[in-house]
């Protein structure tokens, strides 16, 4: 893993899915790889490995290195642009290359980097203390 991994927090309300690619910030270790998550119904994330890990935890972010994250990144990007168009009018052109890049897991870094500040700024607008 390099030493700035491409991740996006996971505690972005609907950006984890089945399936995502997740990393776990350690104190040690640096960044580990834990592996695909599901939302297990409850508070829980569960990895590959049976490994529980609460969903308020920071720190599991969501990993843009891999194609699946890419794409789960840009689905979440996309519902959200599509479920308010007249707020997000500006980012559908700007975000359109990215987005389209990476539902294809086929993201430069820099394209990845775009997603990110994409992402992250929408998720700061949806925030429930945005005003």
């Amino acid at each position: 893993m390099p030493a700035d991994p491409l991740t996006l927090p996971g505690d972005i309300p609907g950006l984890l899915r089945r399936g995502s690619p997740v990393v776990l910030d350690g104190t040690s270790t640096g960044w580990t790889y834990i592996g695909a998550c599901a939302v297990d119904g409850g508070d829980s994330l569960v990895a590959d490995e049976d490994v529980v890990i609460p969903a308020w935890r920071r720190g599991l972010d969501l990993d843009l290195s891999d194609p699946t994250g890419q794409a789960h990144a840009a689905w979440w990007l996309r519902e959200r642009l599509l479920a308010d168009p007249d707020q997000y009018s500006h980012l559908r052109h700007t975000s359109r290359h990215a987005r389209l890049q990476a539902m294809k897991g086929r993201a430069t870094r820099a394209e990845c980097a775009d997603l990110i500040g994409f992402v992250l700024h929408v998720a700061q607008l949806e925030a429930p203390d945005a005003d």
